[in-house]
């Protein structure tokens, strides 16, 4: 499904793959493995393999394996929410898809509690947002019953 989502905007398989490796790391992430290890599985024996072990070689464009390259090394080699945002914020590039992404990524490991209230605080239909997570929590518990 990811992929089938991915290519109604984007028609390069580069960009459908980087759509399903985020989506089975969140789906990891929901499953409580650790952000380290999720994307470790996830990007072994992909283009993105590389960045465990050193500094993306590219700058961060809007390409989207040069973000995605950027995103991964960035949550692999923080600590927390604020300091994976403010890392990617001053990164440079096409930061806002950058930290977007991030932001995703981080905000589901880090939990909401995890966000400062700097950040936090100024969501605007947070009401919204908190109603969403509470339906897609009963899903997931929903499948996890179902089998």
């Amino acid at each position: 499904m990811s992929r089938v989502q991915s290519k109604m905007t984007h028609y390069d398989e580069r960009c459908n793959e980087a759509c399903e490796i985020y989506n089975r790391i969140v789906f990891r992430l929901l499953n409580g493995e650790n952000l380290t290890e999720a994307i470790k599985r996830e990007i072994l024996g992909t283009d993105y393999e590389d960045v465990l072990a050193k500094e993306p070689g590219c700058e961060p464009s809007g390409f989207v394996v040069h973000t995605f390259r950027w995103v991964l090394y960035i949550l692999l080699n923080t600590g927390s929410f604020s300091e994976a945002v403010q890392q990617a914020a001053n990164l440079g590039g096409d930061t806002d898809t950058i930290v977007a992404i991030i932001g995703g990524l981080a905000g589901v490991f880090y939990g909401f509690e995890g966000i400062p209230s700097h950040y936090s605080g100024v969501i605007i239909i947070k009401e919204r947002l908190d109603r969403l997570s509470v339906q897609i929590m009963e899903l997931r518990e929903l499948s996890k019953q179902s089998g």
